[in-house]
């Protein structure tokens, strides 16, 4: 252990000088990039300097990165400098997405640069603009807009002959497929993302280590998990090289996968490599998706204390950043948490908000954009020319504190490390000591709830196909009682032409007096069909029919609502005609006047618009 102590602390000291060189060197440019400022008198110049000054902060200091990026924006503003306000849209809208995870503000400038470029008409810039509103569409659930965005972000990489861009785009499809569950789409495309960066040359090694991890999570995401692991099992190396956050999406990723695989040792081990990465755990949307999967890791290893507390930082850092997929796996890890914790009450709660989001996830409502970033700038000039002034101050001073942060920095790192061995040791130890305890009664009153849900939901399908049967069978019923008041009136006038007959043969007045009367009574009969009774059944198999046709059509006289009840029963004019005792040409008349106050052309079906009431 001591050895291993003395080369950690001579590592970090190494760390140590290696950053003091790196900030003086960083000092010296800033102070050259102020010298410009200061002395210029071009506008462009001035603009271009502060833009390029604010991208010298590290990721620590966002809000002087973005504080100088406005001042860009605003002198470019100003003397309408179209090329410097363009970029420096895209690179604002870039930190408040990734970096800050402000989707209003991301928003915001998206919609200035795709102003801009609608009259600089710059390809690369459009691009840009296209992902990092993709990336927006994903976070909110609109997958097909995020698609097409993608894919004219093929069109446009091929315009320019970049097959870098090309292939971000095919692993953007892949991205929203995956997001999808859809593994076989997600793979195919980040093939497509593989078999395009084989153009690109050794030193696009950092593209290559980003399509390879996507194309591991694609895998992942296909039940292909032994191939995802050892794919991203062997970016290791490389993402080491490049830079801490690369090797840390790839030791967060490794992490997931192994909780997937139920490899619960190595999981930890690496998603802890993560969230000490500074360069990772300083953003908020990377530091709650490893939250996240430490939660599910402790859920699966039966630690309520450690998936709780861990659970409850990954809810609260999802609500914040307002991203659907986020809070949406958050809710569900901390609902599983309170159940392992015998916090019933509020793991119900929670499993209420998952299903409320689950069937909201596709809802585009979203609020609207935060009001113009730059008006409030112009508001507060004055507090940020003394922000401006303490930040070139703070540069000049930062020489004679330099040591004495670093030998900060250099006690804090070994503490830190001394902390994570400690507790990583604790861990092991707790983890070799402890045995799964079993709570056969939980598991089982779980299993009854998931019975009792499931013999609920057989009985709504049961309920509903008897209604749809019911309907069914009054429809018919209904049909049957319009035939046979079409066959009682041909028998009524069968009846009639019979008593013409012996009237024409009968002899005597008193007689013929007689069958006068019984034609009287017989043609009444008829003209008096039991309308009550066949609207009774009508209106209860077509519900709310005149309702949704009255209420358009108010102007619908009674006459019109007995013809259109007909028309909504299949039956042909001539049938109307016998049931109404009207001629066929006067079914006709009363079917153009209806056609009329409908609004319908000669061209429209009379029948098919009466079927969608």
């Amino acid at each position: 252990m001591l050895p291993n102590l003395r080369n950690m602390t001579r590592f970090i000291a190494l760390l140590g000088f290696l950053i003091v060189c790196q900030l003086n060197a960083q000092n010296k440019t800033k102070d050259s990039l102020i010298n410009i400022i200061n002395s210029s008198k071009n506008p462009a110049v001035i603009a271009d300097t502060y833009y390029t000054y604010a991208h010298s902060f590290s990721s620590k200091n966002i809000d002087s990165t973005i504080y100088y990026l406005k001042k860009s924006y605003a002198i470019a503003t100003d003397k309408e400098i179209d090329s410097i306000r363009l970029k420096t849209c895209v690179a604002l809208s870039k930190k408040y997405y990734h970096q800050v995870s402000d989707i209003d503000s991301t928003d915001h400038y998206l919609d200035l640069g795709y102003a801009i470029n609608n009259k600089v008409n710059d390809s690369e810039q459009r691009y840009k603009l296209h992902t990092i509103r993709a990336y927006i569409y994903e976070s909110t659930g609109r997958f097909d807009n995020a698609i097409e965005l993608h894919l004219q972000n093929i069109a446009i990489a091929d315009s320019i002959k970049s097959y870098k861009k090309k292939a971000f785009s095919f692993s953007g499809i892949a991205d929203v497929y995956r997001l999808q569950k859809n593994g076989i789409k997600a793979v195919e495309y980040m093939e497509l993302a593989k078999e395009t960066i084989d153009h690109l040359d050794s030193t696009q090694l950092l593209t290559k280590i980003k399509i390879g991890v996507n194309l591991a999570l694609a895998y992942d995401g296909n039940n292909q998990r032994v191939k995802g692991i050892e794919l991203m099992k062997d970016l290791v190396t490389s993402a080491t090289k490049e830079g801490p956050f690369t090797e840390a999406i790839v030791y967060h990723n490794l992490g997931r996968m192994y909780i997937l695989n139920k490899k619960f040792e190595e999981a930890e081990a690496y998603l802890l490599k993560a969230m000490v990465i500074p360069e990772w755990s300083e953003i908020p949307r990377r530091k709650a998706a490893t939250l996240k999967e430490l939660t599910t890791l402790y859920v699966e290893t039966d630690r309520p204390k450690e998936a709780v507390l861990m659970g409850e930082q990954a809810y609260e850092m999802a609500c914040q950043l307002e991203v659907q997929y986020h809070i949406e796996d958050a809710t569900r890890n901390l609902s599983n948490a309170y159940e392992l914790n015998g916090q019933y009450q509020k793991s119900l709660s929670l499993k209420k908000e998952y299903i409320a989001i689950i069937k909201d996830i596709f809802n585009d409502d979203k609020n609207s954009l935060m009001l113009d970033l730059d008006a409030k700038y112009q508001t507060s000039e004055k507090e940020k020319r003394i922000q401006q002034l303490t930040a070139i101050n703070s540069i000049n001073k930062r020489d004679k504190v330099i040591w004495m942060l670093t030998f900060t920095l250099i006690i804090g790192l070994l503490v830190s490390v001394w902390f994570y061995q400690k507790k990583k040791n604790s861990f092991i130890v707790s983890q070799k000591e402890l045995k799964i305890r079993t709570q056969e009664d939980e598991k089982n009153l779980i299993a009854l709830r998931l019975k009792n849900e499931q013999i609920l939901s057989e009985k709504q399908r049961q309920e509903k196909d008897i209604m749809e049967l019911e309907l069914k069978l009054k429809d018919k019923e209904l049909t049957t009682n319009a035939m046979s008041l079409l066959q009682q009136k041909e028998h009524y006038e069968s009846l009639i032409k019979k008593l013409k007959s012996i009237h024409v043969d009968a002899s005597g007045e008193e007689a013929s007096n007689k069958i006068s009367a019984l034609i009287n009574e017989t043609k009444a009969s008829l003209r008096s069909y039991n309308w009550e009774e066949f609207q009774y059944v009508f209106e209860k198999v077509h519900i709310d029919f005149y309702n949704k046709l009255l209420m358009k059509f108010p102007s619908i006289t009674p006459n019109e609502k007995k013809l259109s009840a007909f028309i909504k029963l299949g039956m042909s004019t001539k049938d109307i005609s016998a049931i109404t005792n009207q001629t066929p040409h006067s079914i006709l008349i009363a079917r153009s006047r209806l056609r009329k106050k409908l609004g319908l052309n000669t061209e429209d079906s009379l029948s098919q618009y009466i079927n969608t009431f």
